[in-house]
């Protein structure tokens, strides 16, 4: 099923953050309320330009209440009201015929996973090097990692509407969403 509803946060430029720590802080925050969303939103990067990111996280949904839900949460959390400007949600029309993109996480395996010397872990710590990130911290062994993220167009709908808790798909399972005015010629 297409995500057929949208809001957006934008980072405001601030003298206590810079745009890449609250770029950070707010994935984190939004880790938490897209966790407890069960699997209903998906996160998207309008202004993704190679490793950069950019200022702004949109988040997708099949549902509106969803959306309106987290906007609830995120219109009374300070950090948002200071550091951010929270779109309304916003309907894409049925008739949507624009590109889509996914963005999954990927993974880069421990040494001691490669149990058999395949050369997994090189491959794909070498494979990471040009895709974009974020750092997130865990909250049950509160160990900071980078969690980083292949992006893929297509033009066509593709897939199943199946977020992780981050907000993104996995390798075997893209999560698409639609494109909206983001850069047609990356691929």
């Amino acid at each position: 099923m297409i995500p057929k509803h949208y809001l957006e946060v934008s980072l405001l430029p601030h003298e206590d953050y810079s745009i890449s720590s609250a770029l950070n802080q707010t994935n984190q925050l939004l880790h938490g309320l897209i966790k407890g969303s069960g699997g209903r939103i998906a996160l998207a990067f309008p202004d993704l330009r190679g490793v950069n990111i950019g200022q702004r996280i949109r988040l997708f949904s099949d549902y509106a209440d969803t959306l309106n839900d987290i906007l609830v949460i995120i219109n009374k959390h300070f950090y948002f009201r200071d550091y951010c400007r929270v779109t309304e949600v916003k309907s894409i029309l049925g008739s949507y015929n624009g590109r889509f993109v996914s963005y999954s996480r990927f993974r880069i395996p421990t040494e001691k996973s490669d149990r058999n010397n395949s050369g997994l872990h090189a491959r794909r710590k070498n494979e990471a090097q040009g895709l974009p990130f974020f750092h997130l911290a865990s909250s049950s062994t509160n160990q900071s990692f980078m969690l980083r993220f292949a992006v893929e167009y297509a033009d066509a709908y593709a897939g199943e509407f199946l977020p992780n808790s981050y907000g993104l798909g996995s390798s075997t399972g893209k999560v698409f969403v639609p494109a909206l005015n983001e850069p047609a010629n990356e691929e």
